[in-house]
């Protein structure tokens, strides 16, 4: 099985997710970074799973953690969550 890592920006997303979450249900927030986890490890085990997109810095992958964007790259065997960032957001020059 493969590995997934986050990146910095990555993780900063996610926290960015769970602060807003968290002003109204921290434990909404709470079950939104558990969804997160949940397609990580999925992803992990299928990193060919997400849609391709091409873009300039590379070839991703993304799938959608509904209303988030999930986006990646396969890097050899492994998994490197690159985004996670709201669809309603110009998410195509955030990458």
């Amino acid at each position: 099985m493969s590995r997934y890592f986050l990146s910095s920006c990555a993780e900063a997303d996610m926290l960015e997710v769970w602060e807003f979450i968290a002003e109204n249900s921290i434990s909404t927030a709470d079950r939104m970074i558990d969804r997160f986890t949940a397609v990580f490890e999925r992803i992990a085990q299928f990193p060919k799973s997400g849609a391709p997109y091409e873009h300039p810095r590379g070839e991703f992958r993304f799938v959608v953690v509904a209303p988030y964007l999930v986006f990646y790259l396969v890097v050899g065997g492994d998994v490197n969550i690159v985004r996670v960032l709201h669809s309603a957001r110009r998410w195509e020059t955030l990458l």
